[in-house]
């Protein structure tokens, strides 16, 4: 279980009272995805104007991607906050769960994501088509593809029965 107080402070650390906070956990690496997830922060950021983007984890295109990020003014929005030992900790205070990443051998985010009763976008890559059954227990997105991953996250923003719905039959996928 997670501490309720640690989970405050992470939502005081990154201001996320207020905002629609996605998350994305792996490695800084080009085969995450990252610039995918930065192309649909700035789609969404004029539609989920509290939108907030933390991505957890370090890696060497921490530099291109804080570039993205400036050159589509979205500082804003989204947050690289590194490597941290709490990652269970911010996943339990995000909305959703983002995963943008464009090979995997197997998501080790995915399980703990519906573990942890959150509601999970993730590109349809490796072993994710055979866990996730779009629109029950997560939503699928094509790789590559920022607009599906902008809608996919509007979808969850607008509808709180939907985000619910995937963190509840989430945890029990993974509890059977």
């Amino acid at each position: 279980e997670v501490d309720p107080a640690a989970v405050a402070g992470v939502r005081s650390e990154f201001g996320m009272d207020g905002r629609f906070v996605a998350a994305n956990f792996g490695r800084l690496h080009e085969e995450k995805g990252h610039r995918y997830l930065i192309a649909a922060a700035a789609i969404l950021r004029e539609k989920i104007p509290n939108l907030l983007v933390l991505c957890v984890g370090e890696g060497p295109e921490r530099a291109n991607i804080e570039q993205q990020i400036q050159a589509r003014g979205l500082e804003e929005n989204v947050t690289l906050v590194g490597w941290r030992t709490d990652a269970m900790t911010i996943m339990a205070a995000a909305d959703v769960i983002v995963q943008s990443t464009l090979q995997e051998a197997f998501s080790q985010v995915m399980v703990e994501a519906m573990w942890m009763s959150k509601p999970l976008v993730i590109t349809d890559v490796s072993g994710a088509p055979d866990i996730i059954r779009d629109g029950e227990n997560g939503l699928l997105v094509p790789k590559a593809n920022a607009e599906a991953l902008a809608g996919a996250v509007k979808r969850l923003a607008d509808d709180g029965t939907l985000r619910s719905r995937l963190a509840e039959n989430g945890r029990a996928f993974v509890s059977d």
